[in-house]
């Protein structure tokens, strides 16, 4: 019964090794992810400036290109029918159509820029979440087995030979002490029965 009292204390070690365990690769894991996460969190980054910019130039040129080919088209139209009145007014427009297309492509670029730092504080959030409830849960995980432990050592410390030779003479004595009782009822008994028959 020994062995089984030695081998609860072993599984009682183990399960405060392993929660200690647990607490320090959470810890070590954390000091590395949290301070990541929490700047997520607090301070995304969004889309980078540099991307921004390629975003903005390819746009840009898009929009420059077809306002420079429509100029072109008005210079040469107004050159073959001598007729320059309306490209004034067509050059314009064409300005003002470009300036509006950047605008807009501007636009969505900072939008789609604030719902990536968005996005970005969401995970920042769900990651230190989950984290901190992975962490926590494996190390009271391990830490409830700890009682259950101890439990089962004080369990396989009542067995054993001096206990069972407790309960033994425990038995011993109370049969001892029945048939005392039991012989001076049985023999009254038997004496009764012989003198009726």
């Amino acid at each position: 019964m020994r062995a089984a009292q030695n081998q609860a204390q072993n599984a009682e070690q183990t399960a405060t090794d392993t929660g200690a365990g647990y607490g320090t690769g959470a810890s070590d894991i954390s000091s590395v992810l949290t301070p990541f996460l929490t700047r997520e969190m607090t301070s995304p980054g969004g889309i980078s400036q540099q991307d921004q910019t390629a975003e903005l130039s390819a746009a840009d040129a898009g929009a420059g290109g077809v306002a420079g080919g429509l100029a072109t088209k008005a210079n040469e139209r107004a050159g073959a029918t001598g007729n320059a009145s309306g490209v004034g007014a067509s050059m314009d427009d064409i300005a003002r159509e470009r300036e509006k297309a950047a605008a807009g492509t501007s636009s969505n670029i900072a939008i789609q820029n604030t719902d990536e730092k968005l996005r970005q504080q969401q995970q920042g959030a769900q990651g230190l979440s989950s984290l901190y409830g992975q962490d926590v849960g494996a190390q009271l995980k391990a830490m409830g087995l700890v009682p259950e432990d101890i439990n089962s050592e004080v369990n396989a410390g009542s067995h054993g030979w001096l206990q069972n030779m407790n309960g033994i003479l425990d038995s011993s004595a109370q049969m001892i002490a029945a048939l005392k009782k039991g012989n001076g009822g049985g023999n009254s008994g038997a004496d009764d029965s012989g003198g009726g028959g």
